[in-house]
């Protein structure tokens, strides 16, 4: 192995130990120093039930569970590869028979694994764009990005989006290698496509999201190759992984939510690639770009009069799987599904500062050098990445969230705006001294990354999220000191939907709502109900036993006049909440100005 490839290996080595201790350290004590496992957030504590629940039943997945909502239990809603996959670990690390703390440990030390990982893929696939030193920049900028893209893989955060992060960038990658494989291994490459693609699919319930650049990118790929007058064989080799990502998603379409979404994207990817291939070859030496442009509009018009009137339905499906990705309505009153840019009602660009930091001004200058390359080039692994990341900042600009998938775009994108110039004066034969080429300049690239990353990415390293110890505290007296049954029925324990899974985990009670907002607007009436006779009928009529609140229920006036609390999601969620729960008064100042007094009047 040469030198500069063990250098290489061991600066990305290094990169990928940072990530993992970046993920541990801060949370280590928070999430194991109790005692037991606390994970933080909400959704990882469904996680770790579905997961315990699958250890107990192993290798079969339970697909309903009866804690999950009152009264009637809920479809096991998520996609199956983390549980899966944790589980499977668990099952290894216990010798067949792991007991709950073994499972725990090995759920929390799940996502920073991935996320460390994560940065492998990322050095990959700058590398095939730009180079070593270009891979190496953009792994670290995933390392150390704050954001989604960190809170989502911390120690105990076991939920699946670190997961559909590290798979979907692996399918970025698998297809850039299967489209410029050559003959000798194009099938080992097209295999490993479709497998990467399968797999990702069965990480999360809304994959068709990756479904889509796919698509662009195979029709814009074919337009660019009629452009330069040759034939372009990205088609049939994308159209060849993605049958293979339908035969492994095939053996879980029974018990796989969101499979019909799957089912729709691999066909419209389907036919991304065949229609302009096949109107490519209709028009034959007539082709043209304007006439190929006339052809796909005309197929594409065709196909969709033939879909709206034998299955409107799958139309109808499509049109609201696009609006749940731009995010609207109750989505808003969710702060992870609001739009990147707006925070309180008005636009700002602090919320991407804080997620994405330097890497995001970086990534957008990338992505034009890169758009020019596709065209200039019809090169195929610049074309899929272009398009891959204007989904993925379209769909995070709708909601936020999406920025776990933005953060590795960003960082490709950077690595591929600072890795060329720093690669030819690292190479250079004169000019600067060494010291300067090869030390001073990386490490101020590198610093130009971290430094103004550093205060965010530290801030989140650091968060207490998840319940607090009063929650803990009342969770386990639920568990041990409350009857698990009232009469022959079980009861349901009222609480705003963001505690809802750790009732259902930590205390084993069923949450009259929980965290997919199933029972949300059952709840806030109930919760914003001002008469406490008639909301002790509901309770008994609806077999609702105990009722949780916390402090952050009631509605807080801020010095600036505005609402903080949960009050205002419950009465967005409600819709008929009094208007009388608040009051605003104006009080005279000394100046002789009006002071806004918010005046909350408790249900």
């Amino acid at each position: 192995m040469k030198r500069a490839h063990v250098g290489t290996h061991c600066a990305l080595a290094a990169t990928v130990v940072l990530a993992f201790l970046v993920r541990v350290v801060g949370q280590w004590t928070h999430v194991f120093g109790g005692g037991d496992v606390r994970l933080p957030g909400v959704d990882p504590w469904y996680h770790l039930r579905q997961i315990e629940r699958f250890v107990g039943t192993f290798p079969q997945r339970p697909t309903f569970d009866a804690l999950a909502l009152h009264p009637a239990g809920q479809r096991v809603g998520t996609a199956p590869l983390l549980d899966a996959l944790v589980a499977t670990a668990a099952w290894l690390v216990g010798l067949g028979s792991p007991s709950p703390s073994t499972v725990e440990m090995v759920a929390a030390l799940t996502p920073p694994v991935l996320g460390a990982l994560l940065c492998v893929v990322v050095y990959a696939l700058t590398r095939r764009l730009a180079g070593r030193g270009a891979g190496l920049l953009a792994a670290l900028a995933v390392a150390v990005v704050p954001g989604h893209a960190l809170s989502r893989s911390m120690l105990g955060f076991c939920d699946h989006h670190v997961l559909e992060s590290l798979l979907a960038t692996g399918t970025i990658l698998a297809f850039a290698r299967a489209c410029a494989a050559d003959k000798t291994n194009v099938a080992r490459r097209v295999a490993d496509a479709g497998v990467t693609l399968g797999l990702y699919l069965l990480a999360w319930k809304g994959g068709a999201l990756l479904l889509l650049p796919l698509a662009a990118f195979l029709v814009g790929q074919q337009m660019l190759a009629v452009r330069r007058g040759h034939l372009d064989q990205t088609a049939p080799r994308c159209s060849a992984a993605l049958v293979i990502a339908a035969l492994v998603v095939l053996p879980f379409s029974g018990s796989l939510p969101g499979v019909r979404f799957h089912v729709t994207g691999l066909v419209l990817a389907l036919l991304a690639a065949a229609v302009p291939f096949v109107v490519r070859r209709m028009l034959g030496e007539r082709a043209s770009a304007g006439r190929m442009a006339l052809g796909l509009g005309a197929v594409v018009a065709l196909l969709a009069l033939v879909v709206g009137v034998i299955a409107p339905d799958v139309l109808l499906r499509l049109v609201r799987g696009l609006r749940w990705f731009r995010g609207s309505g109750l989505q808003q009153t969710v702060t992870e599904a609001q739009p990147l840019l707006v925070e309180d009602g008005a636009f700002t660009l602090a919320r991407a500062w804080r997620h994405f930091g330097v890497t995001l001004p970086l990534a957008l200058v990338g992505l034009v050098v890169l758009a020019r390359r596709a065209v200039r080039d019809a090169c195929p692994d610049h074309a899929l990445v272009v398009a891959w990341t204007a989904a993925m900042l379209l769909a995070t600009l709708g909601q936020n969230r999406f920025g776990y998938y933005l953060a590795a775009c960003a960082a490709v994108l950077t690595g591929v705006v600072l890795g060329p110039p720093l690669t030819r004066l690292w190479a250079a034969a004169a000019g600067p001294p060494v010291w300067v080429r090869r030390v001073l300049w990386p490490c101020a690239a590198v610093a130009a990354i971290a430094v103004p990353l550093a205060p965010a990415t530290l801030r989140i390293a650091s968060a207490r999220t998840g319940p607090r110890a009063a929650w803990v505290e009342t969770l386990d007296w639920m568990r041990t000191e409350t009857p698990s049954r009232s009469d022959v029925k079980p009861y349901g324990v009222l609480a705003w939907w963001d505690a809802g899974w750790w009732i259902a985990q930590r205390a084993r009670r069923a949450p009259v709502a929980n965290a997919t907002q199933a029972g949300a607007r059952r709840a806030a009436r109930l919760l914003l109900e001002r008469r406490p006779d008639r909301a002790a009928k509901t309770c008994r009529e609806r077999g609702i036993r105990y009722v949780v609140v916390d402090g952050a229920l009631p509605m807080i006036p801020a010095a600036d006049g505005e609402l903080t609390g949960t009050v205002p999601q419950l009465r967005a969620w409600a819709r008929d909440g009094p208007d009388e729960l608040v009051a605003t008064y104006y009080l005279e100042e000394s100046d002789r100005s009006l002071r806004p007094l918010t005046v909350f009047h408790a249900a």
